[in-house]
């Protein structure tokens, strides 16, 4: 910040990184930075500064809008007809800039990839402590679903969650990780598992946050799934060939203290598949090996077939110098 008349000239830069820190919508910026009075207590803000990410027309354009329509939270217009396009018009030009301004900061970086999505993370411990401004009443099937739905409409929105909330993440092993942690069946999500211990919706409601926070507590201490992957590849093969050869790799398991084998409690569990386009079902996945990671991603073993017992990477690649090579069976 550099000081203009006794006044502090806030540079936008700046103000995206506190924004992001606080959890605050980087379009908000916009707002300050294209306000007609850009002067807010002892500060100021420079609209040329947004130059740097929008081009003139896109500018004027957006102040323009602003000017005429009413808008809520959401850049919501409200109008029909011509309404609809400027709005559909000011939402590209508010998401062109709040990509623009995260690619220049590195904002988007691997973090998305690690755990549970931080912004997943801080709006379900933010419920623990208003529920009623989310939910109708304080019922873990509540929560079930409000949680689904902000899954399912980030997925829509074309946000960065869908690599982070699928199968393979972190958050998707809260169900599995309270199933050993209860000895339930697998296969039931975390809502009725919390049922089945408490037979009561809001009982269940307040369970949940006690077991999410020694969850988040557990698995914050763990590699990324993308850290874990790039480490087993660069000890199986050349990055480039595992690309060639159209393999993918699958988080299946991190060192969870309730599993019961030790390998899969102390280690991270990656499947290996090799992808095929097939004539009549198209794209197809045949599995290959599973590996057990260290956590400190170190070692690797792998199992031998139809037993308990494991062995070492090396003694494997000896042994299975081809095992990614795949061959339909033939009858």
């Amino acid at each position: 910040m550099k000081e203009v008349r006794n006044k502090k000239c806030v540079h936008i830069e700046d103000m995206a990184q506190v924004f992001n820190q606080l959890n605050i919508s980087l379009k908000k910026l916009l707002v300050l930075y294209t306000d007609s009075n850009r002067k807010i207590g002892g500060l100021e803000f420079n609209p040329d500064e947004i130059k740097k990410y929008l081009s003139k027309q896109e500018i004027e354009e957006y102040i323009a809008l602003r000017e005429k329509f009413s808008l809520n939270d959401d850049f919501m217009v409200i109008g029909l007809e011509e309404g609809c396009k400027n709005e559909a018009r000011l939402k590209h030009i508010v998401r062109k800039f709040d990509k623009a301004i995260k690619k220049e900061l590195t904002l988007e970086n691997n973090k998305q990839d690690e755990c549970i999505n931080t912004d997943l993370r801080n709006v379900i411990l933010h419920v623990e402590t208003r529920p009623m401004m989310y939910l109708r009443k304080r019922s873990v099937y509540e929560l079930d679903a409000f949680i689904k739905n902000i899954i399912y409409g980030s997925y829509v929105l074309g946000k960065t969650y869908a690599d982070t909330l699928d199968e393979n993440s972190y958050w998707g092993y809260f169900s599995e990780w309270l199933a050993k942690k209860y000895e339930s069946v697998r296969s039931m999500g975390w809502c009725q598992i919390l049922m089945e211990q408490e037979h009561d919706e809001e009982k269940a409601f307040d369970r949940f946050f006690e077991e999410f926070r020694d969850y988040l507590e557990e698995v914050e201490h763990y590699k990324s799934k993308k850290e874990v992957i790039e480490a087993l590849v660069q000890q199986l093969m050349e990055p480039d060939l595992f690309k060639e050869l159209d393999l993918e790799a699958e988080l299946e398991n991190y060192p969870n203290r309730y599993a019961k084998e030790y390998y899969e409690r102390s280690c991270y569990q990656m499947k290996i598949y090799c992808v095929h386009m097939d004539e009549r079902y198209g794209r197809h996945r045949h599995y290959l090996e599973t590996f057990y990671i260290e956590r400190d991603l170190e070692q690797v073993w792998v199992r031998y077939k139809d037993t308990i017992l494991y062995q070492t990477l090396e003694a494997f690649l000896q042994d299975n110098p081809s095992w990614y090579e795949w061959e339909d069976l033939k009858v």
